[in-house]
């Protein structure tokens, strides 16, 4: 039997991503899986609304970050301009767009490996999830 915390819609989409489903049924949860699915529902934790908003403001108000999103967006404006809609697909632990679409600004913006480690620490000091901080040190490549 499920014990349900109520969490948001984004645990509805976390237990999705990890291939299992939770639904209710006449007012009770039923689960794909009710042991992997508890876990999931108590290890989960909710985003603040502080962190990915305001990330890619913050990233914004960064010289080197402004610098090099304007340089992207000057050779490919759709690519470097679609940067914060991808943000909405982290909140859905949907990485790949977000990392298609990032990997492109800094590249084409020629960020530098250094640029991106300090990024990556400011996505640390908000609390974003490790997975977002790697990804955002990643690059560039090389």
């Amino acid at each position: 039997m499920i014990s349900f915390t109520d969490k948001g819609l984004g645990l509805f989409r976390y237990i999705q991503s990890k291939g299992h489903r939770l639904y209710n049924v006449n007012g009770e949860w039923k689960s794909s899986n009710d042991e992997i699915v508890q876990q999931l529902i108590d290890e989960y934790v909710p985003y603040q609304p502080f962190g990915l908003s305001n990330f890619f403001k913050l990233m914004l108000e960064d010289r080197n970050f402004n610098q090099v999103f304007t340089k992207a967006q000057s050779i490919t404006p759709l690519v470097a301009a679609s940067l914060p809609a991808t943000l909405s697909d982290v909140e859905s632990f949907n990485f790949e767009s977000f990392e298609l679409v990032y990997s492109s600004v800094v590249r084409l913006g020629e960020g530098t490996t250094n640029m991106s480690r300090q990024w990556g620490d400011l996505a640390a000091a908000i609390g974003l999830p490790q997975r977002f901080v790697t990804l955002i040190k990643k690059y560039p490549l090389g």
